[in-house]
């Protein structure tokens, strides 16, 4: 067993207050938002098949609602509020073990990470469950960094992040792309316990959530834009907008703008040189840009 360092001990520390605070602010000062609600009264009202059958409508894979199901088994114990914090809660202490503990990025980074915007507020705070697709990615990395991974345990993990939401999956598709980077008999990749996870993770995704009817892929805004707005919108928003926050208006609300255009050239410059002494990382990430914008394109 590895011995418990003191640079372990602070990281483990970091863990407990960073969890602890958390939970404090959710149980103390977070009031729920609508979506919040929802989900929860969809595991607690709904049975198994009706949720299953609910997802059609909801655009979300079946995992949140499931683990809040079980959750729900205890409102005879406490509040719904306390359950929904506490379920959210778990996986936010989940994720950020990975990220404070078991990651191996300087701890400066890990924290401010760990305090940033989408991590701490937007994902950490708010009970949904995004964080599930953070804590899914962070465990696949830290499995991926092993010379001799367990196949089948990344496997499990590529499915089950195929079941959090649609960004979920792009995730686990490109994290499929880095393990086939990474193969020496790439003729046998689709074969691969991990791989048969991930495709199996897919096939679900789409029979659980895609729409059976064409009238039902919808676009979420209030107007159709052209072919040259969208494909402007989807730039900015998937990368000025995502990696660089503030520094321009949001896509949904206002569009593109020629500031936030200029912005994502500089940002997917600045991603790129980051990855560039990392061919199989850079060309994944880049994979994962191509994905994210053709669904925005598509979809949004």
């Amino acid at each position: 067993m590895p011995a418990f360092t003191k640079d372990k001990a602070v990281k483990f520390l970091l863990w407990i207050i960073f969890v602890s605070v958390l939970g404090y602010l959710k149980l103390a000062h977070h009031e729920l938002w609508k979506d919040e609600w929802q989900a929860w009264f969809v595991a607690k009202d709904k049975s198994l098949g009706d949720i299953f059958s609910f997802l059609y409508y909801e655009g979300h894979p079946a995992l949140w609602y499931i683990y809040l199901k079980i959750f729900t088994l205890f409102t005879g114990l406490a509040n719904s509020v306390v359950l929904i914090s506490v379920a959210h809660l778990m996986t936010v202490a989940a994720g950020l073990y990975f990220l404070l503990v078991k990651s191996r990025l300087p701890l400066v980074l890990s924290i401010l990470l760990s305090l940033s915007y989408f991590i701490f507020f937007e994902y950490g705070l708010v009970n949904r469950g995004y964080f599930l697709v953070i804590t899914f990615v962070l465990w696949a990395a830290w499995l991926l960094r092993k010379e001799h991974y367990s196949r089948s345990e990344m496997g499990i993990i590529l499915f089950l992040l195929c079941q959090t939401e649609v960004y979920g999956t792009l995730m686990a598709i490109a994290l499929g792309f880095y393990i086939f980077l990474n193969e020496e008999k790439k003729w046998s990749w689709w074969s691969q316990k991990d791989i048969v996870g991930l495709m199996a993770g897919i096939v679900v995704f789409i029979i659980s959530v895609f729409p059976r009817a064409s009238g039902h892929v919808a676009r979420t805004r209030g107007k159709e834009l052209d072919f040259v707005d969208n494909a402007l919108t989807s730039w900015q928003g998937n990368l000025s907008n995502t990696y660089m926050i503030g520094s321009t208006p949001d896509t949904f609300t206002y569009g593109w703008s020629v500031l936030g255009i200029v912005l994502s050239v500089i940002c997917l410059a600045g991603l790129f040189i980051v990855f560039k002494p990392h061919k199989k990382l850079m060309l994944t990430f880049g994979f994962f840009v191509v994905m994210m914008m053709s669904f925005s394109f598509l979809y949004f």
